[in-house]
Formats: C-alpha cells, structure tokens, sequence
C-alpha cells in the first residue's frame, strides 16, 4: 500500500538527518536521492535543527507535509473565489479535495507530493488570473511557483512548469508577444536553480541520477544507470500502449485512493467550462490534466502518487462551475462521506500506522527487537545488507553503513550479500563492525531490480526476519 514508510525512512527523513549531523549539505554517495530536488526536505532539516534532531523533530516534519496538504485545500477555495466562484462553490470545492483519500494519506506522511500539489495549483490559479487581468505580477508569481515544484520534485519539471510555459507560449503567440513566457521561464529557473547548480557541481549533470545518457553517469557505473533507468520505467510486460492506458485508467478513475467522485465531477466541469461558461478557464485546466495523463501514462512508472497533483485542478474546475449552492454542498459532502468511508474501512486495515507516524512513538527502537536494540546501544558500527531505512537506528550516522539498491555495485563472482556494501561479512566483523542483514529484502531486491544476483545465504535460517552477526 503506498504510500508507506519505506521512502519517508531511507531518503525523505534520512538524507536530512545525514546532513543535519555531518553540520552541511553534502553529497551522499551512498543514498542516490541525496542528488533529487530537496525543497520539501529542507522543511524537515529545519524542522531537525529547530526541535534539536532528527528523531525530535519527525514529527513537525509530518506536520511540515500535513500544512502543505491543507494549504492545497485552501489555495483552491481562495483562487477560485478570485476566479469569481460564490464563496459557497469555492468552499465546496475546497472540500472536494479535502475528501479525496489520497490528499489525507499523502498529508500524514512525510513525504513530498502534497509540496508538489500546492505550488502546482498556485501555479495554474496565477495563470487563469494572469490570463484574465494582464497583471505582470501575476506571470512572475506562476514561474516562481513552477520553480518551487521543480525544487520539490524531478516530475514536476514535465508535468507542471513544462505544460504551463507551453500554455503561456501558445497564448502569446496570437499577439507575437513572448515577453510573458520569458517572465515564466526566468523566475523558474532561478528559483529551481539552487538543486540544478548544487547537482552541476557534485556530477557535472543538473538532474543526475536523471539524464545520465546526455549530462554523464557521474560515479554511477554503466550497471547502475540501467538499474535505475529500468526501475523508473514500467515492467516489459507493460510497456505497450495498450497496457499503460490499462494502468492509467485502473489507478485514476477506478481507484478507491482517488475516492472516485472527484475524476468525473471534475472531468464533467471542465467540459462545462469549454462549452458553455469560460472557454478560457476550461481549456487551461483540461490542458494542464490531459497534459499531466500523458506525461505520467507516457513517461513514468505509472506510480499513482505520482498523478495527484491534478486532484486540486479537478477541484477548482468543479468550484468554477456556477452549480446551485445545494448541489456544491451536496457533491462535497458526498464525496468526504465516500473518502471517509475508504480511508477508516478499507486504507486504514492495510497500514502500518506505527511505521507510518500517525501513532506517536518516543524512538524508533520501539520499533526494534530486543536484539537490534542492543545492538544501536553498544556503541559500534552497524553495518546494514539489504535495508536501506538507515532512520530506523538512532545511532550517530557516522556509526551506519548502508547504501540505497541504485548504489550498490555487485563485482563479477562476488555475492549480494558480500558484494553489498563493496566489503565481506568477514572484514566488516573484523573490523569490529555489527552485520545486519535482511534476507527477506535482499531477495525482494534481487528478484525487482537489474543487475543483482540471488542471494546465497551461507547462514542458518535464511528466512528469518533478520541475520544479525557480531563483530569477531
């Protein structure tokens, strides 16, 4: 079930702990999402050094996510008041998007899509009142806007600043004027550009781990590149055309996480919007969610998190279309009863809702066997084989080992689990390092990713949870 604390525990929470303790921001050549967009991590390093740490500050790093998500739901209610909605359909639709299970999974999690959502409305909000007024105010703040999403996330490049500067392009274009787009392109770059400097300078390609072909590999190696590349596209058998609009469709419109109403309500209002009240209006926003579906059905794998930006667009549609008061209410209402319904009957049974931080915990170690636990207090090494969710161990990070699956690098002859960490069980243990190693993870691993071997598992009971061996 996503989303789920994998990601929040290897590099959305981790890459900032790593450098809150190293005291700067450094490239992490083990992690390779130490090298992504990092604007919403930012919020959760801050949230570190202001509470003190790292496992003292995850939580006002869930609440980072969380004003995020509600600041979307605000965004829609106010810009479609602008936009001219009665407060009553501005609300409703606010409330629209409020109910969809997919906004209050990704709000409570600290993960980055809700950051994402947010600058994607304020972008799209600012270019109807642009279009509409001519305010020059207006096109600098939708390429700052566009350039927060891109500093949040790598998808945010296609699916949000590319679409609208290509509206903003063909609208100019009537009156040969382009000195609107340039306003876009500028604000946007300089405000995406600190990531694209910072990755320039650490591997010579502004959006590494990302066009290796074209920017360079950096210290990837050629195993590496393609493992990453394969691991972003979707599976052989569901490369064709056919197969992706299968997906697209089954993980949009007939998916409970989207909560259902709000694809057709949304749809059916843009369509309004096109033929009968603002053709403007409604040609922007359908450009803005048909374009993102062929990006995401064209050029992702296909990853259901990854469409949700398009939820508050659907949302301000709906709030501009002039319903009677009854009938808004009535639709929002409906959906939050619908999205009620998913998210406490059907979402909550299938969480991990310790893992997932709704339910506070002191330290992660509760989360531990009593082992483990003995383990993170002696005070040595730890190395990790087959995990990556370094936030899980309150240790120093200068006390961890581990690398993500995109930076580990298997030599000819040598085995995954010797192979992981570029040194042998033995050496580490000789070292006077703690091996921790996860047989369940090494083999899920190496059955999904290129370029890993099955792991032989010199050890007793290789189906156990964990393998934890002393230093020698």
């Amino acid at each position: 079930m996503d989303p789920h604390p994998y990601d929040v525990l290897s590099y959305h929470l981790q890459v900032p702990r790593e450098w809150y303790e190293a005291g700067r921001i450094i490239p992490l050549t083990h992690n390779a999402f130490s090298y992504f967009p990092m604007g919403m991590e930012m919020h959760y390093l801050a949230a570190m050094t202001l509470r003190g740490g790292p496992w003292a500050g995850m939580y006002l790093c869930q609440m980072m996510t969380l004003a995020h998500g509600f600041l979307t739901v605000l965004a829609v209610g106010h810009l479609a008041r602008a936009l001219g909605a009665t407060p009553i359909r501005a609300w409703s639709g606010s409330l629209l998007v409020a109910g969809v299970p997919w906004v209050f999974q990704l709000s409570v999690v600290a993960y980055v899509e809700t950051g994402v959502m947010l600058y994607t409305t304020l972008a799209v909000g600012w270019l109807l009142l642009g279009i509409r007024t001519g305010n020059i105010r207006a096109w600098w703040i939708v390429g700052i806007c566009c350039g927060f999403a891109c500093g949040i996330k790598y998808t945010a490049i296609p699916m949000t600043a590319l679409l609208v500067v290509m509206i903003v392009l063909v609208q100019e274009s009537v009156g040969r004027r382009f000195a609107r787009v340039m306003i876009v392109l500028v604000a946007c770059v300089i405000v995406a550009s600190p990531w694209l400097i910072r990755n320039t300078v650490w591997t010579g390609n502004p959006v590494f781990p990302l066009a290796t072909n074209l920017f360079g590999s950096a210290h990837f190696m050629q195993d590496q590149v393609i493992r990453y590349q394969a691991a972003h596209a979707p599976p052989a058998e569901e490369s064709d055309l056919s197969s992706r609009i299968h997906n697209g469709w089954s993980r949009t419109l007939i998916d409970p996480q989207f909560g259902y109403v709000i694809w057709i309500a949304g749809m059916g209002a843009v369509l309004f919007l096109m033929i009968r009240k603002t053709p403007t209006d409604g040609i922007v926003l359908g450009t803005m969610i048909l374009g993102m579906l062929v990006v995401w059905i064209g050029a992702t794998h296909i990853v259901p998190r990854f469409i949700t930006p398009v939820v508050p667009l659907l949302g301000l549609a709906v709030a501009l279309v002039p319903w009677p008061g009854f009938a808004a209410v009535g639709l929002a209402g409906l959906n939050l009863m619908i999205g009620g319904y998913l998210v406490g009957g059907w979402l909550v049974p299938v969480l991990d809702l310790a893992r997932q931080g709704l339910f506070r915990v002191s330290t992660p170690e509760l989360l531990m066997n009593e082992q483990l636990e003995s383990v993170c207090r002696s005070g040595k090494t730890i190395a990790l084989i087959g995990d990556a969710q370094a936030f899980l161990y309150p240790v120093d990070s200068g006390r961890l080992i581990y690398r993500t699956v995109f930076d580990v690098r298997i030599p000819h002859g040598v085995s995954l689990v010797d192979g992981w960490l570029g040194e042998s069980v033995d050496s580490l243990r000789k070292r006077g390092i703690w091996v921790v190693i996860h047989p369940l993870e090494l083999q899920r691993l190496s059955r999904t990713y290129r370029g890993l071997p099955s792991p032989a598992l010199p050890f007793d009971k290789p189906d156990q949870g964990l393998i934890i061996l002393s230093p020698e």
